[in-house]
């Protein structure tokens, strides 16, 4: 909350509404007091956010564990476990600090939460030297899953100081303000300053001039707050509900309103591979064999754990992919494990009816293969033989498949026969290459960032469309400090990535200028979603990764990340509209009543008429939200620029100044209420007709159109502008004279005039001044 409080540009809003307080005038106080709170109320919900993803990656860890203490078995709270005890560890656990191992028994390991990669890794106590840590095979690290087998070890990381600790460490330290908030900040900073600025000459000036110190006091407050957009809250509240509402019905849920803002300004997307890009389920999807399918597939499933599933992915995807096809025999035949799958071997044999049934890597496999099973027997394998077997494994593995082969053999013979290659992989989700395309066609570049191996990330980005050369595809373990910023420019696909390699990344092309976007839906992800400008979670994330996230996504599509995209480019787009169109109005008021209260024995306008002024341009502006966004506003990503804004401006706020001093030239004669009247009219209607010349930099007539909500707010402030010059009670009230009906429809085409001025300004200011930004 105190953040909140102490933003920018609540603080300068808040100090308007005690000044309009002071000056007298209490409901308008009231009235900007209460849009501040209803913009601390709306981003309140959203200061907890670190705090609920640390909370849900501790409720990850154990709550007890298996410990071996003066020689028995006990179980202990996870939280008690110090470096130096003894963990054992089984299947379906979940491991509970750092352990190396000193046993293990066929021990397999889930380690999605580190690595993002659904495959288990088999485990072992020979140790690994170098490489990253989620590839020591003699280490299990806490907050992941024991999937087989069984093991004990010594802890020699708890708490923080584990791999995962390290994961919510990052996710705590991550946030930093948004574009968004960052521009507004700086923006309310200028007006902060230009606004004392001017009070002070104001009121110095008329006091030299003898207007008496509590009128020059008063008049100085007035012109102070008509600098401030006091609608800035509501219609910035406005417009990102109503993008909030419209991503809903797009199942997606908002999770931090200022992220549709940010969303706007994305020129890079870093999207992970497992779970995201991908179904997170292995399938079946290749089969090489010269003998029938089916037959291949009963080897591959006789050699697995069917009948019973869950044992691990590779066996599960077999037995779906042989669901359809007479498996009783396998059921009924006896089969004898000889070998379990291991690290080593990286192999699994059985024994039936007297021959051995292998499956494994193809590289562990082919080697001990002399003969290829054909449908009339087994033959040797000659030379071509053996080079179609060798092609048919890259073509595999050029697709980011895992290779397996399948052989068999009898038991009393070491050749072995080979039955044939399976390619096992995770396939991409349906639409990604066509939202990956969509993402590009926005001109945002799209980076894989995943834990899988290099050959697999790499062909799947070619599967969904992003176009790869050699020099783009790099492996984390030769990232450092001193090359990450150049490898994070020039990378499409980094695999082999830790939680740290992805939290760097980000933070390397945010040094670099980027805006960046993250999807995920691992803990693994989560310190890279939280360090990210926008980030984005899968509705079948944990809740840590949601925690951590902008965006969740309720539906597995990606292609509403670019709908998401457009969204925040559209609300950029109307937020911005109302910046501009408020700040050259309201430049333009201060401007002409400062110089005009320095040349003229009266004031130009009350500090009440002033602020009514204030009042009549901003509300019609909280129906910004539906104005039509061309597509010329969505087809690139857009950064607020605060000095185009303050420039433009000042710019038109000039030319309105000018018009509003050739007028009072006509109408010098007229007593001081008819000048009020006079000027309360042009100003009024001239700084409702402005939007029409700012809300696009093309001709004013030409499309988009404004809609029509936002036509009709600005009719009726028009009518309430023109009825209190005429109405004799609000007249009296406010200090108007009479002006006949002819003057007044004079003084409305003269501020059409100017809005056509304004129009061709702008464009042509636009036109001069963004080659100018560039050289600069």
């Amino acid at each position: 909350m105190r953040e909140q409080l102490t933003n920018g540009i609540n603080l300068l809003l808040g100090g308007a509404g005690v000044l309009t307080i002071v000056t007298g005038d209490l409901p308008d106080g009231a009235i900007i007091l209460a849009l501040i709170a209803l913009n601390v109320g709306l981003s309140i919900v959203q200061e907890y956010r670190a705090e609920k993803a640390l909370e849900a990656l501790r409720n990850l860890l154990p709550v007890k564990c298996h410990v071996r203490r003066d020689g028995a078995e006990v179980d202990v709270p996870a939280e008690e476990l110090v470096p130096g005890d003894v963990v054992l560890v089984r299947s379906g656990d979940l491991v509970p600090a750092d352990i190396r191992l000193f046993d293990a028994n066929q021990l397999e390991v889930n380690q999605a939460t580190l690595t993002g990669e659904s495959v288990p890794q088999a485990k072992t106590v020979e140790a690994v030297s170098g490489g990253a840590a989620s590839d020591w095979t003699n280490v299990v690290f806490a907050g992941t899953t024991v999937v087989g087998g069984s093991g004990s070890g010594v802890v020699v990381a708890t708490g923080s100081r584990t791999q995962f600790g390290e994961t919510a460490g990052l996710v705590k330290a991550a946030r930093t303000p948004g574009d968004f908030q960052i521009s507004l900040t700086r923006f309310a900073g200028f007006l902060l300053r230009f606004g004392l600025v001017l009070a002070a000459v104001v009121f110095i000036s008329n006091a030299l001039l003898g207007r008496g110190v509590l009128v020059s006091l008063t008049l100085a407050l007035a012109l102070a707050l008509g600098v401030v957009p006091e609608a800035l809250p509501a219609v910035t509240a406005t417009t990102l509900a109503f993008g909030a509402r419209a991503l809903a019905r797009k199942k997606v849920l908002v999770r931090r309103l200022a992220a549709i803002e940010d969303l706007s300004a994305i020129d890079t997307l870093c999207i992970d591979k497992t779970g995201t890009i991908t179904e997170n389920r292995t399938q079946l999807v290749d089969t090489w064999s010269l003998i029938p399918r089916e037959s291949l597939l009963v080897a591959a499933v006789s050699c697995s754990s069917y009948p019973r599933k869950g044992a691990n992915v590779i066996d599960d995807a077999l037995i779906d992919a042989a669901s359809g096809l007479d498996l009783e025999a396998v059921r009924t035949r006896v089969r004898k494990t000889v070998m379990e799958f291991s690290a080593d071997t990286k192999q699994m044999c059985v024994e039936v009816d007297r021959d051995l049934i292998y499956k494994g890597a193809a590289a562990a496999l082919l080697d001990r293969c002399r003969l290829i099973k054909t449908a009339d027997g087994s033959t040797p394998i000659d030379t071509g033989q053996h080079e179609t077997v060798n092609q048919q494994v890259m073509r595999m593995q050029s697709a980011g498949a895992r290779v397996l082969a399948v052989a068999q053999g009898p038991i009393d013979s070491p050749d072995l026969a080979l039955l044939g290659l399976l390619a096992m992989s995770d396939p991409p989700r349906p639409g990604a290459a066509e939202a990956m395309g969509m993402a590009g066609g926005l001109g945002i570049e799209v980076k894989i960032v995943t834990g899988d191996a290099l050959p697999r990330a790499a062909a799947l980005a070619k599967q969904i469309g992003i176009d790869v050369p050699d020099d783009a595809i790099i492996s984390a373990r030769d990232l450092n400090l001193g090359n990450i910023a150049a490898a994070a420019l020039r990378g499409k696909v980094f695999a082999e990535t830790v939680p740290a390699d992805k939290f760097h990344l980000v933070k390397a092309l945010q040094h670099l200028g980027r805006h960046v976007a993250v999807t995920g839906d691992g803990v693994n992800d989560a310190p890279a979603l939280q360090a990210a400008d926008v980030g984005i979670a899968l509705a079948t994330g944990t809740d840590a990764t949601k925690g951590a996230a902008d965006l969740v996504l309720l539906e597995d599509d990606l292609k509403v990340i670019v709908d998401g995209i457009d969204e925040g480019r559209r609300t950029f787009t109307n937020i911005n509209r109302y910046l501009l169109y408020t700040m050259v109005s309201n430049f333009a008021n201060v401007i002409i009543v400062a110089v005009a209260s320095l040349v003229l024995p009266y004031l130009p306008l009350t500090p009440s008429q002033v602020l009514l002024l204030n009042v009549l341009a901003d509300l019609p502006m909280l129906a910004i939200v539906t104005d039509a966004v061309g597509r010329d506003d969505v087809s690139t990503p857009r950064h607020w620029d605060v000095r185009r804004l303050v420039e433009l401006s000042i710019f038109l706020g000039l030319i309105n100044a000018l018009f509003a001093f050739g007028l009072l030239r006509l109408v010098s004669s007229r007593s001081a209420e008819e000048i009020h009247t006079v000027w309360f009219l042009f100003l009024g209607s001239s700084a409702l007709f402005v939007l029409f010349a700012v809300r696009k930099k093309g001709w004013f007539f030409g499309r988009p159109w404004p809609s029509v909500p936002v036509l009709a707010a600005l009719g009726g402030a028009l009518i309430v502008t023109v009825g209190l010059v005429n109405l004799p009670a609000t007249r009296t009230l406010l200090g108007f004279g009479v002006l006949s009906v002819p003057e007044q429809l004079g003084i409305e085409a003269y501020a059409v005039v100017y809005m056509i001025v304004a129009d061709v300004l702008q464009a042509a200011f636009s036109r001069t001044a963004a080659p100018a930004r560039r050289k600069g």
